[in-house]
């Protein structure tokens, strides 16, 4: 019996075993941690020289549970 495979992507690309693909994943999913982590940071840094407002990020929603002036 053979490995499982996995299809991403457009048919005509070769398949991926299952290793192969829980690779590929946990790297995609380590790459958006990274970015939501970098986006973190920097807010708090806007937040902490003045430039935003705490409960109000620059697309104007608020975070739940903060109040806004």
């Amino acid at each position: 019996m053979g490995e499982e495979r996995h299809v991403v992507g457009d048919a005509d690309k070769k398949l991926l075993t299952q290793a192969q693909f829980l690779s590929w994943k946990a790297q995609k999913e380590g790459e958006a941690s990274a970015k939501k982590a970098e986006a973190s940071r920097k807010r708090e840094e806007d937040i902490a020289a003045g430039l935003v407002d705490e409960g109000v990020d620059h697309y104007g929603t608020v975070d739940v549970g903060r109040q806004v002036r």
